[in-house]
């Protein structure tokens, strides 16, 4: 091949990588603009805790009512087309459509990072030099974790809670007023 064939051939592959970008609109770079902490956020999660059944009969009959709800809200202007997968994740990762006695398990590992998965207590662990909370009574990820091995406080009235950190397990019951 020649030289001119070669030019010809990389300015080709940089008009597709051009057109690619492009076509996705700046998405490729793009940064989620919305958290969980967000008053639009908080409102819409209000609106599926009000509309939904969390105690449906499967998953998916939960997630449909979930998305749903978002749509509609998007639809009349009170969360931001952006914000949706913020909502999502949040439904995602929630205890509602599961069996009961699954919550989140919080973990954080040796470098600070924090992770959380809905699973039945037994089965929360962290590695070597992490630690790790059940945040029962907590109904999402999105809610649950405080960071550092830290569990949120229950969102009902009158609970048990069951925190377990570093191989070390501790049982409290409180009562809130």
């Amino acid at each position: 091949m020649n030289r001119s064939h070669l030019h010809r051939r990389a300015r080709a592959c940089a008009l597709v990588l051009a057109a690619g970008l492009l076509a996705l609109g700046g998405r490729a770079w793009a940064v989620e603009s919305c958290a969980v902490t967000d008053q639009q956020v908080i409102d819409v999660r209000a609106a599926m805790d009000r509309d939904c059944n969390c105690n449906a009969a499967s998953r998916s009959e939960y997630y449909r009512c979930v998305k749903t709800v978002i749509n509609n809200e998007i639809l009349a202007l009170r969360l931001a087309r952006e914000c949706r997968r913020t909502v999502l994740k949040c439904a995602k990762r929630s205890t509602c459509g599961r069996p009961v006695g699954q919550w989140p398990c919080c973990k954080t590992n040796r470098f600070g990072k924090t992770s959380c998965k809905v699973k039945v207590p037994g089965q929360c662990r962290s590695g070597s030099g992490g630690s790790h909370c059940v945040g029962v009574g907590v109904r999402s990820c999105c809610d649950a974790c405080l960071g550092l091995g830290q569990c949120a406080p229950p969102e009902t009235t009158s609970t048990s809670t069951t925190t377990v950190q570093q191989d070390t397990t501790t049982t409290s019951t409180s009562t809130l007023p």
